[in-house]
């Protein structure tokens, strides 16, 4: 009897038939689902990659700028980055401009301090300073009087398929030094300002000018010495 069992069960286990019907019904909807996944998944990585490539593109395109930006042109820059981005959703551009104001030379104690801020369509509110205490770990050192372009992106993407990967959002923050001046000057007609900032004609002074009246005083001549210490000019 024993025998007979085993001699049954080593023919099972030796067994090549099957039924073909029976394994496509089995196999078949996972092929399309791994299929599906795949084709969703590199669609992810593929929007994810267009919309930090376009982020470069505008911070590097305004960090460029010698004359000043307003509405218009950030708007421009809107309309850029969706094409670079490949679509016209519900994405958003915030451009702000920072400064670090040094309250110490000595320790190098200091801050943030937000020159300018506009955002397309207002879709975003504008960077104030007590913004920048919580986006401190994702802005590089600066020395006094150094500026910085931050560059803001968010876009929306939405799979095709259900297939366990859900909405998301892409959000980019890219912060640039301004290449060929010492800022990116804001001349639009509307105050782009965040709603701490209580001296609006700062952001329209020039470097010369401001330097001139602070140029007798020792706290910048401390700053400038330091800078020269760190092999900066």
């Amino acid at each position: 009897m024993c025998t007979k069992i085993q001699q049954r069960i080593r023919a099972f286990r030796n067994g090549a038939e099957g039924s073909m019907s029976v394994e496509a019904v089995l196999i078949i909807p996972l092929l399309l689902w791994a299929y599906t996944a795949m084709f969703v998944y590199f669609d992810a990585f593929r929007a994810r990659n267009e919309a930090e490539k376009a982020s470069f593109v505008i911070s590097d395109a305004l960090t460029r700028v010698t004359e000043g930006v307003d509405e218009s042109y950030i708007d421009g820059m809107q309309k850029t980055f969706d094409f670079l981005n490949n679509h016209d959703d519900d994405s958003r551009l915030r451009v702000t401009e920072v400064q670090w104001i040094e309250t110490d030379p000595d320790s190098g104690d200091g801050q943030y301090e937000v020159t300018w801020s506009y955002s397309t369509e207002n879709k975003l509110p504008k960077l104030t300073n007590a913004d920048l205490i919580s986006l401190k770990s994702k802005i590089p050192n600066l020395v006094h009087g150094e500026r910085l372009v931050i560059v803001e992106t968010k876009s929306k993407w939405e799979p095709l398929f259900q297939v366990g990967l859900d909405q998301r959002d892409f959000e980019f923050f890219v912060p640039s030094s301004p290449r060929f001046a010492s800022k990116v000057a804001w001349e639009g007609a509307e105050t782009a300002i965040g709603d701490e900032i209580t001296n609006p004609d700062y952001v329209a002074s020039d470097d010369a000018d401001l330097e001139d009246e602070e140029d007798d005083t020792e706290y910048v001549k401390k700053s400038k010495k330091k800078r020269r210490k760190w092999g900066f000019f």
